[in-house]
């Protein structure tokens, strides 16, 4: 009904740019749909001007009131005091983390609270449902954005709200929010908004009509995410050299990369993006030219990679020398990349370089991942998500672990050598939702341990400075058939972890070899393999 009403103001006065704007709110979630109408829309109507209207640009309008303000309206006087309610789409629920600093980012007056609806065994019980209620009530008081995510049990109770069936009293705005016999009228704050995050094909397949036209609709791409240049050329690049490499070797990027999908490495991009935004140019440069690289090649099946390998030696049709340089050092590359246990990870990367959290996919046996022969320098706890029956019971482990509650006198939380390993093995519940959910709630605790308390009386949070490592057993994952993908982030790193490569592997020396073409050699190397280096 709102975009209809828009439909008839755009058209009373006599703008089609503001019933193009209105379309697009209610269609863009259908992009074949909106790209077939567009181009013939100027035809029928003629429009103001012919500059694109991007979707972050749409959201960002709804979330600030300013839907009619460049249409020559004030959006204070001619808007409503609220915005329509908006649903975003996306294609893979790793992608959560791009959207919520989207949001963020977009938002210019307050901030949100996301109410994770998980799969955690107790998490659909009455008392947990009520909890949340009450803390969306508080949400809607203080003008926060309250974002919905597989919160579906939360609809009934929440069905004014989403209807936005608002009452009005001395200038103030009210709704109801009711469950069972309880009903609560909460006075609404001008800034607050409603955002549900759906997955693409739910909203597509399962979501009734009904639930749907409450919404504007909005489906971010993993690629919309990418907006700056250079980081648009080096997605292009990237992508060339990962589909060179899959062409050299006869292999899919499925094989090449653990856990493959096509989000992941705009992905990564979009965490390059975030994490070098304040940095020089040239550091931006040799940061893509190095640990972009790194990154995806972190998490490379090393048996393609050997296979690669072995394949250049064989293709190159010149006999070479003993010693290459280049050669090596593309090997070598690959193998400093290289881990075979969960030890050799911790001491050699994860210590030296000062990664807190990060997420180990492993194709090993989890009880083989640590030898505990070998662990030096460092000490460990571990607990399995698999046990796990709520996500309060989640949080309360993990703050005992830490020795955060109940508080120790020696607390590992503030050991830079203390480690945290969270084992996920798939159960009958979604692993997808209940590991994205685990990794929210570990960077809440990270992040309120930097904030200082608003009284000055009490003591400052202290840091938490220990490593959190999530070991995620990628076979029993295929073998349950449930589907599993993750996403680059700015607050994690991802290692693939294997024993396939027998430590004795050294850098081959090719024997019998008479005149030299080095030259030859990185020709070779470089248009096959993508100019790696």
């Amino acid at each position: 009904m709102i975009g209809y009403c828009n439909i008839k103001k755009g058209i009373s006065y006599n703008n089609p740019g503001l019933i193009l704007n209105a379309l697009l709110r209610n269609f863009s979630s259908k992009p074949d749909f909106i790209e077939e109408l567009i181009p013939n829309f100027p035809r029928k109507v003629p429009l103001i001007t012919d500059r694109k209207i991007t979707t972050r640009e749409l959201i960002y309008q709804n979330i600030n009131r300013r839907i009619f303000q460049e249409f020559g309206f004030d959006h204070e006087n001619d808007t409503p005091n609220y915005s329509r309610n908006m649903m975003i789409l996306t294609d893979k629920i790793c992608n959560l983390s791009f959207i919520l600093k989207e949001i963020e980012q977009l938002s210019t007056k307050t901030g949100y609270k996301l109410f994770f609806g998980s799969d955690f065994a107790e998490n659909k019980k009455q008392t947990r449902i009520i909890r949340n209620l009450q803390s969306i009530e508080d949400s809607i008081r203080n003008g926060e954005i309250v974002i919905l995510f597989k919160n579906e049990q939360l609809y009934e109770p929440l069905y004014d709200l989403l209807n936005q069936n608002y009452s009005k009293k001395d200038d103030n705005i009210f709704a109801k929010i009711s469950f069972g016999n309880i009903v609560s009228k909460i006075k609404i704050d001008p800034k607050f908004r409603l955002i549900v995050i759906s997955d693409k094909s739910r909203a597509y397949n399962i979501e009734s009509p009904a639930i749907l036209n409450r919404f504007e609709k909005y489906l971010l791409t993993s690629e919309e995410f990418i907006t700056r240049n250079e980081f648009i050329r080096f997605y292009q690049k990237q992508k060339e050299i990962i589909q060179n490499i899959c062409k050299f070797a006869d292999i899919t990027e499925e094989k090449l990369l653990v856990s493959y999908h096509p989000d992941l490495l705009p992905s990564l991009v979009t965490k390059l993006q975030q994490i070098l935004s304040e940095k020089e140019q040239q550091e931006k440069e040799d940061y893509l030219r190095v640990e972009g690289v790194n990154m995806w090649m972190r998490i490379c099946n090393y048996e393609s990679i050997l296979s690669i390998y072995l394949k250049t030696i064989k293709k190159i049709q010149t006999k070479i020398p003993k010693e290459i340089s280049y050669l090596r050092y593309i090997w070598q590359r690959y193998l400093s990349l290289y881990h075979d246990s969960l030890n050799d990870l911790i001491q050699t990367t994860l210590i030296p370089k000062q990664i807190q959290c990060s997420v180990v996919l492993t194709s090993s046996s989890i009880s083989q991942t640590i030898k505990s022969e070998q662990i030096q320098n460092f000490k460990f706890k571990e607990m399995k998500l698999s046990e796990i029956e709520n996500d309060t019971q989640f949080e309360k482990e993990v703050k005992k672990n830490l020795g955060i509650e109940p508080i120790m006198k020696t607390n590992p939380y503030k050991d830079e050598n203390f480690v945290l390993i969270i084992r996920f093995t798939p159960t009958s519940i979604s692993p997808e939702t209940i590991f994205h959910q685990s990794k929210y709630m570990i960077e809440n605790l990270i992040k309120k341990g930097k904030e200082q308390k608003k009284d000055k009386k009490e003591k400052k949070n202290e840091e938490i400075k220990c490593k959190i490592i999530f070991v995620v057993h990628l076979p029993s994952i295929q073998q349950s058939k449930t589907q599993f993908h993750f996403a680059f982030e700015k607050n994690w790193e991802y290692f693939y972890i294997d024993d396939i490569l027998p430590s004795e592997i050294k850098f081959p020396i090719i024997s019998e070899s008479k005149d030299s073409d080095l030259n030859f050699l990185e020709n070779i190397l470089d248009q096959r393999m993508g100019k790696i280096i």
